[in-house]
């Protein structure tokens, strides 16, 4: 584990960009600052469920197209969005996020089975 050394200024810490960017955190993304007995613990905020569709439904845009859904859940520290062709009501797979956000694709059906499922339907 590294360490960095800074001196407070009037204006607080500031957390490099490039350690930032390093635990993957990007510019826009809500942050949580826990205060612990003896440590600041920086984390990414806990992600609602509307956020989780956003975020679901934009991949879908950019990798499978625009026919398919999603209706997410909550399942224990994560999400799932199952991805669905609505006028077949067919399931294509699903995505799987960190209850942060962040998505899981070793936990997700990858966009080309959905692709193949829903060409199949």
């Amino acid at each position: 584990m590294e360490t960095l050394t800074q001196r407070l200024s009037p204006g607080g810490l500031l957390v490099p960009p490039e350690v930032l960017e390093g635990f993957g955190f990007r510019p826009g993304d809500e942050i949580a600052i826990e205060l612990q007995m003896d440590r600041v613990v920086i984390r990414p905020a806990e992600t609602s469920r509307e956020e989780i569709e956003s975020r679901a439904l934009n991949y879908l845009l950019d990798h499978v197209g625009d026919a398919a859904t999603v209706q997410v859940e909550q399942q224990g520290d994560r999400w799932i969005a199952q991805v669905i062709l609505p006028h077949r009501q067919k399931v294509l797979g699903q995505l799987v996020f960190s209850r942060y956000g962040v998505l899981m694709p070793q936990e997700s059906s990858p966009a080309r089975h959905m692709i193949e499922v829903a060409c199949a339907a």
